[in-house]
């Protein structure tokens, strides 16, 4: 499970992140203050684009997905900007909290903090580049990064982890800041996973209902969709797989503007056009943060949207380097369709998105139906669209996907909805919770339209009542309903979603008999509690289903976590389905698939100069 912080400010207490408890700056420099203006003092010594690239660096090593040694990574980063006597207090302070696997000194959402602040408060010295050479200038990096993970910490939680009002209160308050939590915190989706997921789901089902993209996606870009690809498989490959072993021999992620395609002289304007795209300078990045509006808020910093937009950082000199892979890596999955959207009015910008659903709702249907595949002698087992007719005879849409077990029924609506970043830690934290409705759920307010939860409610409660009779599905024998809610969104995995989207479930379904936690009845029918499946789960079992049944592994996960606290993801990941899950093999064909294609691009080159 994720966990979050209990926050209070700058008060040397120790705090917990999706990592672990992180360290207060006075438990390793006894004699600095863990203020806003010690903040701002120490970010003054240090030269900007040095401490933006030393923070892109560090985060490569520490967000790797590939490497899960938690210990090597840390003391990496620790021995490259602390003494040992530092180090020693760090040691102790493990010891009083669980062991060193249990901390985090450096972590993602810390990095991604000091990286915006340096943006806002620090300049570039001379010589910079080398700057960070002077070890007080590391030890001053060191303390600043100390002292931004309880910024991080009090923009993210606030007193939302209060529980004065209850509970059941505390964890609705919390649901926006354990989502940002784990958005600033997590590794992500493997990148060339993701590369492969944007080039199946983007170039080619995206297509199938937006006709126009190519010629869209060139006309803002410059670039055809391949080229795109190429260049984001060209960077990904030699650029984001940086651990302690290799940082040095990489050049710790760097790569430079200039040389990018020197031997490959056809990618020049591919490659210009790209990182025009997808890259900025320390200066537009502190635009595009900053308004220049005195005095400064310590816990008011901006989104991380402009580095979700442009994850590259670009200096003077030509250097660049990815500020952070996760963003990068959202880049390949849904890139070009934020920017065939981009400056597009809200009639263009809604039929954009339309088109992505159905796309994603035909994406997941092609893995469905490779892990229920039909057969000329066995009955099908696994329906895409599935359709009825109601009471007067009118068509009816049942379900996006229906597994039929015969006593045991999945029904999957699939959505692929976007929620504002804007909204996730507004001061009302019942902005996120309505935002949460609209997207997935009913909407208490308004014109309700129903959909993600209250599809999947409405759906049940007729063929319950038999109001709606399904046209090619036997549901006679049908005892028990497994409703899956399956969504693009990967954060609906932060703690306590699943929860409150199965609350919005039951409501929507108003059950006849309903008790505190378990499977409720609706007319002759058992209904579980909403299962929220994330795509990146659907992918994973694509494969791994040939170990066991998905019917089992939903089974045994609503016997195991009835009140849905725990992800399915989680509980997949700490159970025996845990060991034989393996990475999607139609997704790693994909991915091998356009790796291929950008070396034939490049002209068989494999080289990224640095």
């Amino acid at each position: 499970m994720h966990a979050g912080p209990c926050s209070r400010p700058f008060d040397g207490s120790s705090l917990m992140t999706a990592t672990g408890v992180f360290v207060p700056v006075s438990e390793v420099f006894p004699d600095v203050a863990g203020d806003f203006e010690t903040f701002r003092r120490l970010l003054g010594q240090l030269s900007r684009t040095d401490t933006l690239f030393w923070c892109a660096r560090f985060n490569l090593i520490l967000s790797n997905p590939t490497n899960t040694d938690h210990r090597s990574k840390q003391q990496y980063v620790l021995s490259t900007c602390l003494r040992p006597q530092e180090i020693e207090r760090i040691n102790r302070f493990a010891q009083r909290h669980g062991g060193v696997d249990k901390i985090a000194v450096f972590f993602r959402g810390q990095l991604l903090e000091l990286l915006r602040w340096a943006c806002v408060l620090s300049a570039d010295h001379a010589g910079d580049g080398n700057t960070f050479e002077n070890l007080e200038k590391q030890r001053a990096f060191a303390q600043a990064a100390l002292i931004a993970s309880d910024l991080w910490a009090q923009r993210i939680y606030g007193d939302r982890m209060s529980v004065r009002d209850g509970v059941a209160a505390a964890r609705q308050r919390a649901l926006g800041s354990l989502r940002q939590s784990i958005a600033e915190t997590s590794s992500g989706m493997h990148p060339l996973l993701a590369l492969g997921r944007g080039t199946r789901l983007i170039s080619e089902r995206l297509f199938e209902f937006y006709p126009p993209l190519e010629e869209e996606f060139r006309s803002k870009t410059g670039l055809s969709l391949n080229e795109y690809y190429v260049c984001l498989a060209m960077i990904m490959t030699h650029v984001l797989d940086v651990t302690p072993e290799n940082a040095e021999a990489r050049g710790l992620g760097i790569f430079n503007v200039t040389t990018l395609s020197r031997d490959v002289p056809q990618l020049d304007r591919i490659v210009s056009a790209y990182l025009t795209l997808e890259s900025q300078t320390a200066e537009e990045l502190k635009n595009a943060l900053y308004c220049n509006e005195e005095p400064l808020d310590p816990f008011s910093l901006p989104s991380v949207k402009p580095l979700r937009r442009k994850p590259i950082l670009r200096a003077i000199d030509g250097r660049a380097i990815i500020m952070d892979p996760v963003f990068y890596a959202e880049r390949a999955s849904a890139g070009p369709l934020f920017l065939i959207s981009e400056g597009a009015d809200r009639s263009k910008s809604e039929q954009i998105f339309s088109a992505f659903g159905y796309a994603f709702e035909a994406y997941a249907g092609e893995i469905l139906q490779a892990m229920y595949p039909k057969t000329p002698v066995l009955v099908n087992r696994l329906r895409l669209d599935v359709r009825g007719r109601d009471s007067r005879g009118n068509q009816v849409q049942i379900a996006d996907a229906c597994l039929n077990d015969v006593t045991d029924i999945v029904l999957v609506e699939a959505k692929a909805r976007w929620v504002v970043d804007d909204k996730v830690l507004d001061q009302d934290y019942e902005t996120y919770l309505e935002h949460l409705r609209d997207r997935y759920g009913a909407k208490t307010t308004g014109n309700a339209t129903p959909t993600g939860v209250a599809q999947l409610a409405r759906a049940i409660t007729n063929l319950a009542s038999g109001e709606w009779n399904a046209t090619d599905e036997d549901f006679s024998q049908a005892e028990r309903i497994y409703p899956v809610l399956l969504v693009h969104d990967q954060l609906l995995d932060a703690p306590v979603h699943g929860q409150f989207l199965a609350g919005e479930f039951q409501r929507a379904l108003y059950p006849d008999k309903a008790p505190r936690i378990g499977d409720m009845q609706k007319g002759r029918f058992r209904i579980t509690p909403l299962i929220l499946m994330t795509i990146e789960d659907l992918e994973n079992l694509e494969t791994s289903t040939r170990h066991f049944a998905l019917r089992d592994l939903l089974c045994e996960y609503s016997a195991a976590c009835p009140d849905r606290m725990e992800s399915l993801h989680d509980f997949i990941a700490r159970s025996s389905f845990g060991r034989e899950i393996r990475y999607s093999q139609s997704l790693a064909a994909k991915t091998l698939e356009t790796l291929q294609q950008a070396v034939l691009t490049m002209g068989g080159s494999t080289e990224v100069p640095v």
